[in-house]
């Protein structure tokens, strides 16, 4: 049996918290459905012959049409839409965010990792942080991105997009239509508030991957290429224009 958790265990959503994250930490102080559910399952596998397993991802992207729960997806459309208005990117947070340390997981990288875990014998009844294996600021990053939508970088500009992005609906099913995209109604697109959670943390987020290496997964993503990729990805879909 394999459990698919997160950085929560170690306390990422509540604020400052240790960095690296390594399995072995106390976990956070906060209560929270992670630990029940482990520790049932380890209760219950005692004595039996089946074994659990359990990953650790942090921001899980994919590429996969119309996840409005996605930081890749969301950055396409609020850059589009800039692009659209004659607007520069400006990072819709703090300076602290975009400059902290931040980190990713691949769906299909997340993917490979719990079938290789939960196949593997000698991670049985163990714990796994899975992430790309690298790390990234946003103000490293933000500037590939706005220049692959060919608009300028402007400073960050802490903002709620849940309120600023609500009213472009006809903005948008314009663009849609005289870009012939594949869309669906502007309300369902993005869950913005979930973008401005993802980019509010004014804190590293950082998991340590050297008990993953160490048991033999080795692969790796470069997030800022799956960045790019993911865009490449939504142009050829015809999700975003050209």
């Amino acid at each position: 049996m394999h459990l698919v958790h997160g950085t929560k265990y170690y306390g990422a959503p509540y604020g400052r918290y240790k960095t690296p994250s390594r399995e072995s930490d106390p976990r956070c102080f906060i209560d929270n459905f992670y630990f029940a559910q482990q520790d049932y399952i380890a209760a219950r596998q005692k004595g039996e012959r089946w074994t659990w397993s359990v990953s650790r991802p942090q921001a899980v992207s994919d590429h996969v049409p119309h996840v409005s729960r996605s930081i890749p997806w969301g950055l396409a459309v609020y850059a589009t839409l800039c692009r659209a208005r004659n607007l520069p990117l400006s990072f819709p947070a703090s300076v602290a965010a975009y400059q902290a340390i931040y980190q990713c997981t691949e769906a299909t990288h997340l993917a490979k990792a719990i079938v290789w875990i939960a196949t593997q014998k000698l991670c049985a009844n163990e714990a796994f942080n899975v992430t790309n294996g690298d790390y990234f600021r946003w103000e490293n990053l933000w500037p590939r991105v706005a220049d692959y939508f060919g608009v300028p970088v402007a400073p960050p500009r802490p903002m709620k997009l849940a309120s600023v992005m609500a009213d472009h609906s006809d903005r948008w099913s314009s663009l849609a239509s005289r870009e012939r995209l594949r869309t669906r109604p502007y309300k369902d697109l993005v869950l913005w508030s979930y973008l401005d959670f993802a980019l509010a943390p004014e804190y590293d987020r950082m998991s340590d991957v050297t008990k993953l290496r160490r048991f033999g997964f080795h692969d790796v993503i470069d997030t800022e290429e799956m960045f790019i990729r993911y865009f490449d990805s939504y142009r050829r879909k015809k999700m975003i224009p050209a």
